[in-house]
């Protein structure tokens, strides 16, 4: 699901940025540039490992 069609707050987009998690984004002075087609992260949580 696309960026736009999602409630994001403006700081957890640049966090999300700031740690390099959002594909194409792109800093251009004080703001972050993100392609209209790139899909929302995976939220990653605190002890949950990965699967094999």
């Amino acid at each position: 699901m696309p960026w736009k069609e999602q409630e994001n707050s403006d700081r957890r987009v640049t966090k999300l940025c700031n740690e390099g998690r959002v594909d194409g984004a792109i800093r251009k002075g004080f703001m972050w540039l993100i392609p209209a087609k790139t899909e929302k992260p995976m939220e990653l949580k605190r002890g949950v490992k990965p699967t094999k």
